[in-house]
């Protein structure tokens, strides 16, 4: 994870913005309901929300093929440390 990225993220859970589970192997982080309108709402207003959600879409697509082809090389636990997320 970039620097930058990682300090954000400590900043904005220190302002109860976003909440970390360190309960998985990999931190899991989750911005709370009214934060995700605020910024859903800011997204629409400069008009990048199909930008932003294309490329969400996008990065998931990637991850997806990349778990796909892992599973036909990979032992069933070790996929699942990297690509289960715990039932996210």
């Amino acid at each position: 994870m970039p620097r930058a990225v990682r300090q954000a993220l400590i900043e904005l859970t220190a302002k109860s913005l976003v909440i970390t589970d360190a309960t998985e192997n990999v931190p899991y982080h989750r911005l709370l309901q009214f934060t995700r309108a605020y910024a859903v709402s800011k997204l629409h207003a400069m008009g990048d929300a199909h930008k932003i959600h294309k490329a969400h879409a996008e990065y998931h697509r990637v991850l997806l093929k990349t778990a796909e082809i892992g599973w036909s090389i990979d032992q069933y636990a070790k996929w699942l440390d990297r690509y289960g997320g715990g039932g996210r």
